[in-house]
């Protein structure tokens, strides 16, 4: 082993441990959910409050869902925990964690990549 091995090996592989460590836990383990199927859920249960399929107005309490992937506050994260609990007057539809995720799946295809 030449002297720059021995000198700099245990410190290389000590500073990869730790951005290995520094990555998210969910990068990679996190199922991904299916937008089809996601939309076919929305359409089923979400569509008698909330306008679907990009509608942008709506007369009812419910926001459109265009509305809701757009606002910043309205993480995947948030939707999780919205639809494993929600709250009135939204009904507790009894989701699956895998129906959550396609939900969130299909919403998230409502996001603008660029800004208005």
């Amino acid at each position: 082993m030449n002297e720059f091995a021995r000198r700099y090996a245990a410190p290389m592989l000590m500073a990869g441990a730790l951005i290995l460590m520094a990555l998210p836990a969910s990068a990679g383990s996190q199922p991904i959910g299916n937008a089809e199927d996601g939309a076919k859920l929305v359409d089923q249960w979400c569509s008698q409050c909330h306008l679907t399929k990009g509608a942008t107005v709506t007369t009812d309490t419910a926001p459109a869902f265009i509305n809701l992937m757009n606002d910043p506050a309205y993480t995947d994260a948030r939707l999780q925990a919205w639809l494993t609990n929600p709250h009135p007057p939204m009904p507790k539809i009894g989701l699956t964690r895998q129906m959550i995720r396609d939900v969130i799946a299909h919403l998230s295809t409502l996001r603008r990549t660029t800004p208005r």
